[in-house]
């Protein structure tokens, strides 16, 4: 069970919109030093997911179940279509979910103490059912003379500085329909930034560090986790997947896991992307004669680590603090890491280097860098605080 860490905290009254058990990952720390949270559960949220939320006693509610269906069709004729599916089909598809979910969240409305709350949270998220929700809350909001501020906050932690990050991208990326919130919080000055040259407001922009990644919220999760410590004198490498639509070269990544293939005694794992990675993930583990992948646990998975390989995951803060080298292949990926992180990682240009690295490890080198992350709890909760009052 997750637990307050700070009794400081003011008592605020906030409702938490949740698709996905990623976003919920990066907003429990706030949802947890909520003095009363509700969830509304509106994507598909894993049991596991639904478990925390329980253990914590926290008040939810899900207007997903009963679109469950549609999303299931959509996702079949997506398969058998190999992913091409026709743009009226789409529409039509689309037209029905938002009705089908607006006609829900109007059903259960009054079960979300709305006339309660200071303000009501979506991810950082335009989606077309994010927009009818908020339109569908603006509306409730107007009728019944209430005061709470939309807002949107980050589900995860920018590494990267360029924009064009998706292979489909073909120009700087503008962010659309984000005039809908009151509030926008940012990572940092680039996403800022971002929004600025997507013509949002710079009043409506506030930078505020990520509760997930200090010091004091990864110890509470290193805590909990149940993974077990290895009691071997073999060397322990995790291998942080991401999705390779995000400009990362797979055949430079599974060239890395033929690689680690050369040497005997290294113990492989890999973190599959939490938003739809396992199937990559799983094929990647073919290119490695013994390798586990493993879908929860990051903190725990990293702990249990010697070295961590990763190639632009927001999970090299949770490296960081827990004191573990990273090793970054930079010549599979196509992104420009920040500043911040180019500090605290081996960075390896070439496959000589890759081999080299992995080389050095094997015959009892310490490959890595004294990087210290810092940050501070207090001072990030205290401007959750202010943002959200």
């Amino acid at each position: 069970m997750d637990h307050l860490i700070s009794s400081s905290i003011k008592y605020m009254n906030n409702i938490f919109f949740v698709r996905h058990e990623n976003d919920l990952e990066f907003m429990m720390p706030l949802i947890i030093n909520n003095g009363s949270s509700f969830i509304v559960v509106y994507g598909d949220l894993g049991k596991e997911a639904f478990k925390r939320i329980e253990l914590n006693n926290i008040d939810y509610v899900s207007i997903y179940k009963s679109s469950y269906l549609l999303t299931f069709l959509y996702r079949f004729l997506y398969k058998f279509t190999k992913g091409i599916i026709h743009e009226n089909i789409i529409k039509y598809y689309n037209s029905i979910f938002i009705n089908s979910t607006k006609i829900i969240l109007t059903k259960y409305i009054k079960e979300i103490p709305l006339d309660m709350c200071q303000s009501v949270l979506f991810d950082h998220t335009s989606s077309e059912v994010a927009l009818s929700l908020i339109e569908l809350l603006k509306d409730y909001k107007k009728r019944n003379s209430l005061k709470f501020k939309l807002v949107s906050v980050p589900h995860g932690v920018g590494t990267i500085v360029n924009t064009m990050c998706d292979y489909i991208n073909t120009e700087p990326v503008i962010l659309k329909g984000f005039n809908v919130y009151d509030l926008i919080v940012c990572n940092d000055r680039q996403q800022f930034d971002t929004f600025v040259r997507s013509g949002i407001s710079a009043e409506k922009l506030i930078t505020i560090g990520s509760l997930r990644y200090t010091k004091k919220w990864v110890k509470q999760l290193l805590q909990k986790s149940q993974v077990v410590n290895s009691t071997t004198d073999e060397t322990n490498i995790l291998i942080v997947h991401t999705k390779f639509m995000g400009n990362i070269n797979a055949r430079e990544v599974e060239r890395c896991l033929s690689v680690l293939n050369n040497f005997d005694g290294f113990n492989i794992r890999i973190k599959s992307h939490p938003r739809g990675g396992l199937k990559e993930a799983m094929a990647l583990a073919k290119c490695y004669k013994d390798v586990d992948v493993v879908t929860e646990d990051v903190v725990g998975n990293i702990a249990w680590s010697d070295y961590v390989i990763f190639f632009g995951s927001s999970v090299v803060y949770d490296a960081f603090i827990l004191d573990k080298p990273v090793l970054f292949p930079s010549y599979a990926v196509t992104n420009q890491l920040s500043e911040e992180i180019l500090n605290g990682v081996v960075c390896l240009n070439t496959p000589d280097d890759f081999y080299k690295a992995i080389d050095e490890i094997f015959n009892g080198a310490d490959v890595g860098l004294n990087y210290e992350y810092h940050n501070n709890y207090k001072k990030i909760m205290k401007s959750w605080e202010e943002a959200l009052v």
